[in-house]
């Protein structure tokens, strides 16, 4: 089975013709301390936004490896308003917030 590639990042706010690629490369080198080439991101878009909330941002990898390189220093958005996680399907986040609710927020 194939890895998704995919990860989603809240708290970002994008204006109407911004390139979200950008964005989020600046992000990860500044916050970081990751520098992604330029054929790391496949695409990436905001979702729509629901009520007053900053929309969440998606992006696709060209390959697992920029997705872990990302995912795996996530901790140093600590104290940001940023936060990274994995890209779930509805019934994945239903059992994740089902956990989450009987043992907390730290699942080791």
């Amino acid at each position: 089975m194939k890895t998704p590639c995919n990860l989603k990042i809240f708290g970002v706010p994008v204006l109407p013709n911004e390139n979200t690629d950008d964005l989020f490369k600046n992000i990860c080198k500044e916050k970081k301390g990751v520098d992604l080439p330029e054929y790391a991101i496949e695409i990436s878009h905001g979702l729509p936004a629901r009520e007053k909330t900053i929309p969440p941002i998606i992006i696709k990898f060209s390959s697992s490896k920029f997705k872990k390189m990302t995912f795996g220093c996530k901790n140093k958005l600590r104290g940001t308003s940023y936060v990274i996680g994995e890209v779930l399907t509805r019934r994945r986040l239903q059992i994740l917030k089902e956990a989450v609710k009987k043992f907390g927020r730290r699942i080791n």
